[in-house]
């Protein structure tokens, strides 16, 4: 019987990026294989470990499995639990308390469908035990940090992310397992020896994670502490309802771990609004009448301490993130950039800027349309096909039929493009995309036309940098926790810039916090014609693409790119025609001959308009030509 082999796009890119093997169960044990000779390997011996791509295509072609091996200081802990579902597929309690207390991370089942596996940051103690009973009866947790391999399944648990959880709150839960219990102590007023009164053990997850989860918040890089703020506020009022914790005292604890990170007032209030929300601590009284909670008139001793008091006094310990050596850098290797247009629209957050009317929504539309048909954008560049959502929130369903009527689409139009006129802003906006690819497994595309319905209004106290950063840079996040790509449409400004990308509306804030970005201008060298400037962060060659309007099938077609999509010289070597190889060096089809014309077809040099960006090129032909030859 063949064993399961995940799809690398399901998983997450710190899982893909480890050292693999492959495995076979033989006698009930689970023998490591290197994928390169077929001999068996080790866990500890890096000449045996394989990429995840090579590790897969050889137990695919043997029916055999494929693991990750854990490398000390990569950062990556392994957390075993066995024989915790049964034969209904439920997870046992124990199980389902340790998952709740580590928070949302990367699950997938066992091989067997009877343990489960998860994936999170950090490191283990040294002095930390690697094996442990479950409480209860039966199943058993393991965790590792290094030495040891993980099977990798691919069967994710509905709760499953791709962002990995610290291990901060699974260190805190297992010492705890082997903690002693509580000591008699002797009362200070009256001299009575009685027993201290110890916490129930939800409450002591409860105060481990909000710890673990403040001092991540706390270490958060820029671009990532409000999201992480989020996700971190969301499990803790949970456990508030579930009367774990005091709701009051995550609030306040949180508030001051996000103020420390540099986050502003406004915007923790806001977040932990939307987290109280989606908890479910924010909804109607009846909903929350029968959820246990700790009593609003708590004693002074049980009242959660001020700011001041509950991080300030009692310095926590300062945990580093998890570090890598170059070393260990150059010895690993991480899976290409996914593209939804090849060469042009990257995973994450797109910004298309132009002028209003000068033709970016039929641009967008035209590539909502290749990704939900499987077309060609442009006619040119290949897609990854799957399901798109179009955003129309300046225009009507009448708009958009006339629009898809006159792209002169052959057959029954897509299925796959969903058009939507109303849409939520500001968080209800990123809910609501959360949720839609969630509905929709194959979701690759969704156009937002235009950002400044989408992202809020603007308050005066604002700082407009922040304002312009923060809700796309929370979108860039989503699109690359969801792996789609997100086009956002834009306007530039009236007055011209020292670069294209100058011209984009807004502070810096805009272009700073997206993952490229796509500005069309006019092409002041071939008449009818405009360029699309392409620059990001996985983009290599940012040379700009031109473009004309078709007006037979109402779309834009490419022209050229590289040099030639700005240079009428070029082209007016050959009658105005393209150069047969592209500046992505993929193949044209002949066109002409790049071989020079007989001289006396040849042009007067003199007669060429002055090109821009093209002197050392108009320089080298000219020196062909005599003056007399003119």
């Amino acid at each position: 019987m063949s064993l399961p082999i995940p799809h690398l796009d399901d998983l997450p890119a710190a899982i893909r990026a480890m050292p693999w093997v492959a495995w076979r169960n033989e006698d009930g044990r689970k023998i490591p294989y290197n994928a390169r000779n077929g001999k068996r390997a080790s866990s500890t011996n890096a000449d045996d470990w394989t990429t995840a791509e090579t590790a897969i295509k050889f137990a695919r072609a043997r029916s055999m499995g494929v693991g990750v091996v854990f490398v000390e200081g990569a950062g990556l802990v392994g957390l075993d639990l066995d024989d915790c579902i049964d034969d209904a597929g439920e997870i046992a309690p124990w199980a389902a308390e340790l998952l709740d207390v580590i928070g949302p991370t990367y699950v997938e089942q066992s091989p067997s469908r009877r343990g489960v596996k998860a994936w999170l940051r950090g490191a283990l103690p040294a002095d930390l035990p690697r094996r442990y009973d479950a409480p209860g009866r039966g199943g058993g947790i393991e965790v590792y940090d290094k030495g040891r391999y993980f099977t990798v399944t691919g069967w994710r648990l509905d709760s499953a992310v791709d962002e990995l959880a610290s291990a901060d709150a699974l260190v805190a839960y297992l010492r705890d397992l082997v903690a002693e219990p509580a000591q008699p102590t002797t009362t200070l007023s009256t001299g009575t020896r009685q027993t201290a009164r110890s916490d129930t053990r939800e409450e002591r997850y409860a105060a481990a994670a909000l710890d673990a989860r403040c001092r991540e918040l706390r270490m958060a890089r820029e671009g990532t502490r409000n999201d992480t703020l989020y996700r971190s506020a969301v499990t803790l009022y949970r456990m508030a309802l579930a009367g774990w914790i005091h709701g009051d005292r995550v609030t306040a604890e949180l508030t001051a771990a996000a103020a420390a990170a540099g986050l502003k007032p406004a915007e923790v209030r806001a977040t932990i609004t939307s987290a109280r929300r989606a908890a479910g601590e924010l909804g109607p009284r009846d909903a929350l009448a029968d959820r246990p909670r700790p009593s609003r008139r708590a004693s002074s001793d049980q009242r959660p301490a001020p700011i001041a008091e509950s991080v300030g006094a009692v310095k926590p310990a300062v945990t580093l993130p998890p570090m890598i050596t170059a070393r260990q850098l150059q010895m690993m290797e991480f899976p290409p950039p996914r593209w939804v247009i090849d060469e042009l629209l990257p995973v994450g957050v797109t910004l298309l800027a132009a002028r209003p009317k000068a033709g970016k929504s039929w641009l967008a539309l035209q590539a909502a349309v290749a990704v939900a048909s499987g077309g060609r954008f442009l006619g040119y560049y290949d897609v990854d096909a799957g399901d798109a959502l179009y955003l129309d929130l300046e225009s009507t369903p009448r708009r958009m039929q006339g629009r898809l009527r006159t792209m002169a689409l052959h057959g029954a139009w897509p299925d796959r493009l969903t058009i939507v006129n109303s849409w939520g802003a500001g968080d209800d906006a990123l809910t609501q995309i959360d949720a839609w690819c969630e509905q929709t497994p194959n979701a690759r595309l969704v156009v937002i036309d235009i950002l400044a319905r989408i992202r809020g209004a603007f308050e005066a106290r604002m700082d407009r940098y922040d304002y312009d950063y923060r809700f796309l840079q929370q979108l860039n996040a989503l699109a690359e926790r969801r792996n789609i790509a997100v086009l956002v449409l834009h306007h530039t400004r009236k007055a011209k810039g020292d670069d294209v990308y100058d011209e984009i509306s807004g502070s810096t804030g805009v272009f700073g916090a997206v993952n490229a970005a796509w500005v069309m201008t006019a092409n002041l060298s071939v008449a009818g014609e405009r360029l699309l400037h392409v620059r990001g962060r996985d983009i290599i060659n940012d040379e700009p693409v031109a473009i004309r309007w078709n007006n037979d099938i109402s779309q834009h077609v490419r022209t050229a790119d590289g040099p030639a999509a700005s240079s009428s010289v070029l082209r007016r070597l050959n009658g105005g025609t393209l150069s047969t190889i592209s500046a992505h060096g993929r193949a044209l089809k002949p066109r002409f001959s790049l071989q020079s014309p007989p001289m006396a077809q040849r042009p007067c040099p003199t007669s060429w308009p002055r090109p821009a960006r093209s002197a050392p090129l108009l320089t080298i032909i000219c020196r062909a030509w005599s003056p007399t030859e003119c």
